[in-house]
């Protein structure tokens, strides 16, 4: 039997108030909300075998000009409830740092200081192929 949401959200709330620090973890569901209608219309590629990535300077470079080549405007992409909720916990001192998978800068666009954000996987507003 699944808790309702209000219950979720006691639960969360319970254990943001009795911890010391908490650290969110945040992946692409943080982030497709608002993502979602600024992407190209294309069928699915094929997911990169990670272990070969690692030993294929071609798939490296094919990693790349996927990452290259989404054709989405990042700039038009606003941060979602999610994101603004994770600024608020940082700015009342709840939530001392976020570690995100996501490349989008939504975290930083949001309110949460650049010092308090680990970038796992980099992020598109910066991050250059150097060949």
């Amino acid at each position: 039997m699944s808790e309702s949401l209000d219950s979720q959200i006691e639960q969360l709330s319970e254990c943001l108030r009795v911890a010391r620090k908490a650290v969110v973890f945040s992946g692409m569901g943080m982030s497709m909300e608002v993502l979602r209608p600024l992407l190209p219309e294309r069928p699915p590629m094929k997911p990169l075998d990670f272990s070969k990535y690692l030993q294929s300077e071609e798939l490296q470079r094919e990693a790349w000009r996927r990452h290259f080549s989404a054709d989405v405007n990042w700039s038009d992409a606003k941060p979602s409830k999610g994101h603004r909720a994770v600024a608020a916990l940082v700015v009342l001192g709840r939530v001392s740092s976020v570690i995100t998978q996501n490349v989008d800068n939504l975290h930083q666009a949001s309110g949460v200081p650049d010092e308090q954000v680990v970038e796992l996987h980099g992020n598109i507003t910066y991050a250059a192929c150097l060949d």
